[in-house]
């Protein structure tokens, strides 16, 4: 395997990755038609499962990341369990349990949204508590080059899909209910995706490093 395979390489499978999103969610949606929001709204649906699926990579690269005892190992434990408590949260639903069963009944909300519903505070907290770290994060993977903008771009699309998630969509026509709760849905899924391109990056430069491959050519050197 040549150098330059071994440097595209997370560039491949990040394109790969996009799309088979892409061209995913579109054969779904096609499938699903007339009722085209089913594969993608509800909250047991086949886009449910690709997020989690996502969640669990990113998870899983992270955690590996910690094991191999990278630098800023603290920092990637603290992403492994995190990721991977958004993908129990996402593949059980736990937030909506919580919220319909135990926090909406107590009228529990948050002072600094009062549009939320009863109960719609979970993802705001933890969505706080992420970007509290954010500032070790992005600092543990600015220097993995390409993977901070991935991340970044994570990051907005999920303060986007939370944001989205406090307004009272039960509240509104059903067919605008519709059409609002699938553009979370794929807010959701692009922020995973972006999470999971970083992670792939992170994963390729800091291996590449340790197994001292060169970035130059080896004619470089002749």
């Amino acid at each position: 395997m040549n150098l330059d395979t071994i440097r595209n390489r997370p560039t491949v499978l990040i394109g790969f990755l996009w799309s088979a999103l892409v061209l995913v969610s579109v054969v779904a949606t096609w499938l699903a038609r007339p009722e085209w929001w089913t594969w993608i709204a509800p909250e047991a649906s086949p886009a449910r499962d690709i997020n989690t699926a996502m969640l669990l990579a990113t998870s899983g690269l992270a955690g590996l990341l910690w094991w191999r005892r990278s630098t800023d190992r603290v920092v990637f434990g603290l992403l492994a369990v995190g990721f991977l408590g958004l993908a129990i949260d996402e593949r059980l639903a736990i937030h909506e349990r919580l919220r319909d069963r135990v926090l909406a009944p107590r009228g529990v909300t948050l002072p600094f949204i009062p549009w939320g519903e009863p109960g719609d505070i979970v993802l705001v907290v933890v969505a706080i508590a992420g970007l509290a770290m954010l500032r070790f994060v992005l600092r543990a993977i600015a220097v993995d080059g390409r993977a901070l903008p991935w991340f970044v771009a994570g990051v907005a699309l999920a303060v986007t899909a939370v944001a989205l998630d406090t307004l009272p969509i039960e509240t509104y026509q059903l067919r605008n209910e519709i059409y609002f709760q699938s553009g979370e849905e794929a807010i959701e899924l692009a922020a995973a995706a972006c999470f999971l391109s970083a992670m792939l990056t992170v994963v390729e430069s800091r291996f590449r490093r340790s197994a001292s491959v060169p970035d130059v050519p080896l004619t470089a050197s002749i």
